[in-house]
């Protein structure tokens, strides 16, 4: 029974962990978008690819989705 306890605090931990850095890394690149992503991209952002700016939930959902596929590839490793 304690084995559980432990496997669901640690589960709840990692998660609110990744979370917690979702939001604040979220918040930069929302911050920081307007700025970098027109300079660096240009064309892209004229021609509509890119979008020139981002709103804090999808910059949040954007870092989340990319903190977890980089952590899954930093565990697994690559595959050769």
């Amino acid at each position: 029974m304690t084995n559980i306890i432990t496997a669901v605090f640690a589960s709840v931990l990692l998660l609110g962990i990744i979370g917690l850095a979702s939001v604040l890394g979220g918040t930069l690149v929302w911050m920081l978008w307007p700025i970098a992503i027109p300079s660096a991209f240009p064309a892209l952002v004229t021609s509509g690819v890119i979008t020139p700016k981002l709103t804090w939930g999808a910059s949040v959902s954007l870092t989340w989705v990319l903190s977890i596929l980089f952590k899954a590839v930093l565990i697994n490793g690559p595959k050769t």
